[in-house]
């Protein structure tokens, strides 16, 4: 006899969107306001989520943008994941978020976000946000941060050990390497099976809650909550064990428990706070990094030139401080050339940068339309980062156009204003650590040409995942 697991679950899936969709049509229709941009609402309810989905995965959002640009013009609406929704680009679009505040807008807050990051700070708003913002910031101060460096070049030099002598998937590699980063930042957390185990809980949660927000079993989505309930039952136990052994932690989860004994008016946060951000930093900050880790290998092995410049000024610094000796944080924060490489590989990769998502918590007027309450907005940054008219030769990778002032509102890869992203300073110390150590003692090439970016999570990656062949520099004596 057939099992629901034998009916496919596209059809199942379809059957449910075409009787929802009826239904909404015949109960709502589906009209905008008056004054709102151009554009297509798509079918009713689900609106262009499948559209904006299969895009996404096959080329682009920012492709799918630029084609809805060409009918529409730079500001237009669409309807994304059951709500209204308005595209908007460039640097008034960015300026709109680094000025609001929290006047007009807030984090997103569709169901599906609420579903996957729960109580965390990119849903919180106003004097909340504050509070958390508050407290997630103390947790991850430049005294924790410079007590992280340490812990991070033994990370580093075990990683490249491993990679000596083989080709690797530095996509892949890097994956492993930026999340147990993070794991010892949160919670001390060294590579183990246990931290395995989190990682592929991780993997499933971060790749499957980009989809189509339907909580039926055998999609996508349901298995991305699956992924995360699990990840909630291992967080809560190493919490309930911290406050049964009563040894003292330096890490992010010991700051975030230690804030439940201050004052109630205080910077407090709950255990499910603490969770939910817990998921939520990693959430933002594991692909992310590891993909810039690896779109930067990738293009210094295309570039000679630039990875000959970025060597020059990682060797002045290994023999300022000696060879064996330890970096700091004064160094870290004197790498110029080393920092427009990495603002160039973001640029190029739109990496955290793709789109940005709010929702208006007031009409608001842009570029002679109006937004109205309610409505999500979609702040399309990759549109931004490669526009000819503000970036010359827009695809080619050239980091010395950092050098140049670059027009406010136009380069913002960690965001800007009240909700810019608190895990910046860390991805920096990731990456700039490891590259002084990569470039200092080893060689690597491509052993597949580069073939573009494939969008299966939260950030576009490159398809053949960065093989390279590393081997050990011969030191000079």
């Amino acid at each position: 006899m057939m099992q629901m697991g034998d009916v496919p679950i596209v059809q199942v899936t379809g059957a449910i969107v075409v009787l929802c969709s009826l239904l909404w049509l015949l109960l709502t229709g589906n009209k905008a306001p008056q004054g709102v941009p151009p554009g297509s609402f798509g079918w009713p309810l689900i609106g262009e989520s499948i559209e904006f989905l299969r895009w996404r995965r096959k080329i682009s959002t920012f492709a799918l943008f630029k084609e809805k640009r060409k009918k529409y013009g730079n500001i237009f609406k669409t309807h994304l994941f059951f709500s209204p929704t308005v595209v908007i680009t460039g640097a008034d679009a960015h300026k709109l978020l680094q000025n609001d505040g929290y006047r007009s807008l807030t984090s997103g807050h569709s169901s599906a976000m609420k579903d996957l990051f729960g109580q965390s700070l990119i849903l919180a708003d106003g004097d909340q946000h504050k509070q958390m913002r508050k407290a997630i910031m103390a947790g991850i101060n430049s005294k924790v941060l410079k007590n992280q460096i340490p812990i991070l070049e033994e990370l580093t030099i075990q990683t490249l050990n491993s990679w000596e002598g083989n080709e690797i998937s530095a996509s892949e590699e890097f994956a492993k390497f930026t999340f147990y980063s993070i794991l010892g930042l949160l919670i001390s957390m060294k590579p183990s099976p246990q931290a395995e185990h989190l990682r592929d809980y991780f993997s499933v949660y971060a790749k499957d809650g980009i989809s189509l927000p339907l909580k039926i079993p055998g999609t996508a989505y349901n298995r991305a909550l699956q992924a995360r309930k699990k990840l909630v039952d291992e967080i809560t136990k190493i919490m309930d064990q911290r406050r049964k052994d009563n040894r003292l932690h330096e890490d992010v989860l010991a700051h975030f428990m230690h804030t439940q004994d201050l004052p109630e008016n205080d910077s407090r946060l709950s255990d499910d706070e603490i969770i939910d951000n817990m998921l939520f930093f990693i959430f933002s900050g594991f692909e992310t990094t590891s993909t810039a880790l690896s779109r930067i290998i990738q293009l210094l092995a295309d570039h000679p030139h630039e990875l000959k410049l970025v060597q020059a000024e990682q060797k002045c610094i290994q023999e300022e401080i000696g060879n064996n000796a330890p970096l700091t944080w004064e160094k870290l924060k004197s790498m110029p050339y080393t920092s427009m490489v990495i603002s160039e590989a973001l640029r190029l990769s739109h990496l955290g940068t793709e789109i940005s998502f709010r929702t208006a918590k007031t009409d608001i007027a842009f570029e002679g339309y109006t937004i109205p309450r309610g409505w999500n907005i979609i702040v399309d940054r990759a549109s931004t980062d490669i526009n000819p008219e503000i970036f010359k030769e827009p695809h080619k990778f050239n980091p010395s156009r950092f050098k140049e002032n670059v027009p406010p509102y136009v380069f913002m890869p960690f965001g800007g204003g009240v909700r810019s992203c608190p895990g910046m300073e860390f991805a920096n110390l990731e990456i700039m650590i490891f590259i002084y150590h990569l470039v200092n003692n080893y060689s690597w090439h491509l052993t597949k040409p580069y073939d573009g970016l494939e969008y299966t999570g939260i950030v576009p990656k490159p398809k053949s995942g960065v093989p390279i062949f590393v081997e050990r520099l011969r030191q000079e004596h």
